[in-house]
């Protein structure tokens, strides 16, 4: 017991002597009432005290005053805490002492301002749209030294004057979401593998501090915030696709002295305003360092490096309004600039020469590429800028702990040998029933489905001697004339693309237990949030055990989701893909809508199955679309449905025998990758 009270002695001052980065976040009185929780005192008696602790956190809950501590020792805790006092909970040892969920509902309810739960693991929450590591519907809370796991959200709700500090949020939905709330810190935290990390919307005055942002879908969103810092994070290896930070009709937002490296975008504006960006390093991202997409103004980039980014260093599309001075933008492979019918100030930048930037199409370090915009260039740098960009950060010191993860997949049927499948699929595919396989492991075809996987899917025409791929599609009820259903037509002819490869490609429109048409669902074009309710609510069905989640990769087609199409993490791996039938449709109106819809949907499939730009430069490669441009002529014999030039014209990937340029799609597929996608390079 004298360790115990040493550490929560060490808790107590920790408490005192932190103050949140927000001025006036909350003020927590101490006092030394403590009672105790062991889920080992099985037999009593049980009135708190260190000899006789409660069993269960609830009984400690409703026996306190406020003010109280409860300490809790290690153990695992299945229950549902409700807080409503004014009290702190703390656990002995963060990663043994554990709530859990068991995947039925919300953990904890806090409806009581002046709450702290320090300490603790929370983890596998229910899978309804309410239910969360923990809920918060009150003010003065502050989260600490957590990890929270496999939930639907980790913390969720709305209040004022909320603190989390070095906490641990992995595989959840949404890390943190918060709506409509004050005055928010995170600081210290850890987000890894979340389909998004820290969704703010209609909050105001954030401060995100000192925190690593890796393996996520999003990192952060703010839509609809105000006054939003960030400084001193490192936002690194998330998504391919999106991954870094989306200002989403924001005002006032200051990204300062942080890293964004190796993401889809590094940040992402649209329709915001007074966006400024300071001594920020934008490296590797795959498409952009900085996207300006609907119409933003008063965007500054300032004192930043901005280099080496796979397609452009800044994309700016109709209308933006933004200035940039004093940068390092060199070494972009497509473009350090491309803008589209809006204006860019540009000053005082070093662009690789003391020539300054370059107007072409050629491939080209310093080159920007003028869409009918106006860009001011002069006077340009004509050396390099030094003390510029993010500083020696570490962000986060924390590290994620291991999480073993299980499998669910069960049968009620006879399994003489307790091995996993029934009899009757091992009779059927030449195993001994009567003798043990770890069938766990086994996956004699090497397609990452392993033999447990095979055996679900036998009743869809699995075979585990031959590569199968299992593809869910949904499709939204259109408001047009012409439905959003995929065409038998081409989808058969993308399933015998993928035969002639020996490959069978199992799409479920209907016929497979799930693919149906759903609700045509209001999405808001400025919010990557809903279609993770896609996710949750058509292809999990709202149950985090659904055994589909690992063996299909799941599609689904709106009229208008917020982007034209991409893939999307809709809980903790790139499975998933979203298509705007309706905008492509209105980009290439003479291009029949079952085609752009196939076209689409095979392209998508290949970036699930690991063929992103990391993987071959021809992969997404805006250049690709301008004729005659260094790209294009690069890539015109790289003939593949990856390819944006060839997208909606080619319906297969590329065997890379076309000659110089082409790559080998086929070979180069990670099955696994839909499941376990890691993006480091």
């Amino acid at each position: 017991m004298g360790e115990y009270n040493l550490i929560l002695t060490s808790i107590i001052i920790f408490i005192t002597i932190t103050i949140p980065p927000i001025e006036g976040v909350f003020s927590l009185t101490i006092y030394y009432n403590t009672i105790y929780v062991d889920d080992d005192n099985t037999s009593g008696p049980w009135d708190g005290s260190i000899e006789h602790p409660y069993q269960h956190i609830q009984d400690a809950i409703n026996h306190a005053e406020n003010g109280d501590i409860i300490e809790i020792y290690p153990g695992i805790y299945n229950e549902y805490l409700l807080i409503s006092k004014p009290i702190s909970i703390v656990g002995v040892s963060r990663d043994n002492t554990i709530l859990t969920g068991e995947y039925n509902s919300t953990i904890i309810d806090i409806i009581v301002d002046n709450v702290s739960v320090i300490n603790l693991t929370i983890e596998n929450s229910g899978g309804k749209i309410r239910d969360a590591g923990i809920n918060i519907y009150s003010n003065n809370i502050y989260i600490s030294n957590c990890f929270i796991h496999h939930t639907r959200k980790g913390i969720s709700g709305v209040g004022s004057n909320i603190s989390f500090s070095h906490c641990i949020f992995h595989r959840n939905t949404e890390g943190i979401h918060l709506y409509g709330s004050n005055r928010i810190s995170i600081n210290n935290c850890l987000f890894t593998k979340n389909a998004i990390a820290a969704n703010l919307e209609k909050t105001n005055d954030i401060s995100i501090y000192n925190s690593t942002f890796s393996l996520n879908g999003i990192s952060i969103q703010g839509c609809h915030t105000r006054n939003m810092k960030i400084k001193q994070c490192i936002i690194q290896d998330n998504s391919v696709n999106k991954g870094g930070i989306f200002l989403l009709s924001n005002i006032d937002a200051l990204i300062s002295y942080s890293k964004m490296i190796h993401n889809g975008v590094g940040i992402s504006i649209s329709s915001s305003s007074n966006v400024s960006i300071r001594y920020c390093t934008f490296i590797n991202n795959t498409h952009y360092g900085i996207s300006l997409r609907s119409p933003s103004d008063g965007i500054i980039i300032t004192h930043s490096i901005i280099s080496n980014n796979l397609r452009c260093g800044i994309y700016i599309e109709e209308n933006n309004e933004c200035r940039l001075y004093y940068n390092d933008i060199v070494g972009n492979r497509l473009y350090g600039i491309c803008i589209q019918n809006a204006i860019c100030y540009s000053q005082n930048n070093w662009w690789g020469s003391p020539l300054g930037p370059i107007f072409s199409l050629k491939k080209h370090i310093n080159t920007i590429k003028n869409y009918m915009g106006i860009v001011d260039i002069f006077p340009w740098s004509i050396k390099p800028i030094y003390g510029i960009g993010a500083p020696d950060i570490t962000g986060s010191s924390l590290e994620t702990p291991e999480v073993i993860e299980k499998e669910y997949i069960s049968f009620n049927e006879t399994d003489s040998d307790n091995d996993g499948v029934p009899d009757w699929w091992e009779e059927k595919w030449g195993y001994n029933p009567y003798v043990w396989d770890d069938h766990r492991h086994l996956d004699p075809d090497n397609d990452e489905l392993n033999n447990i996987e095979e055996c679900y899917t036998d009743i869809y025409g699995s075979n585990p001697y031959h590569k199968d791929i299992f593809l869910e599609i949904d499709w939204m009820k259109s408001i047009s004339n012409s439905s959003n259903k995929p065409s038998l037509k081409y989808l058969n002819y993308i399933i015998k693309e993928f035969e002639e490869h020996n490959i069978t490609l199992h799409i479920d429109i209907g016929n497979l237990g799930g693919g149906e048409e759903i609700p045509d669902i209001s999405m808001c074009l400025n919010s990557y949030s809903t279609i993770c309710y896609v996710y949750w609510k058509y292809f999990l069905h709202d149950n985090p055990l659904n055994p589909r989640k690992g063996i299909f990769h799941y599609g689904v087609i709106c009229n208008y989701c917020p982007d034209v199409n991409y893939p999307f993490i809709g809980w903790d791996n790139l499975d998933s893909f979203a298509i705007s039938a309706g905008w492509i449709q209105s980009i290439y109106p003479y291009i029949p809508k079952e085609k752009l819809i196939a076209g689409a949907i095979i392209h998508q499939l290949g970036h699930t199955l690991g063929l992103i730009a990391d993987t071959y430069e021809g992969i997404d490669n805006l250049g690709t679309l301008n004729i005659f441009s260094y790209p294009w002529l690069e890539y015109i014999n790289y003939i593949s449905c990856m390819n944006y030039f060839y997208k909606f014209k080619v319906l297969s990937f590329s065997d890379g025998t076309h000659g110089r340029g082409d790559f080998n799609d086929w070979e180069n597929m990670d099955l696994k990758f839909f499941k376990n996608s890691d993006f480091k390079r």
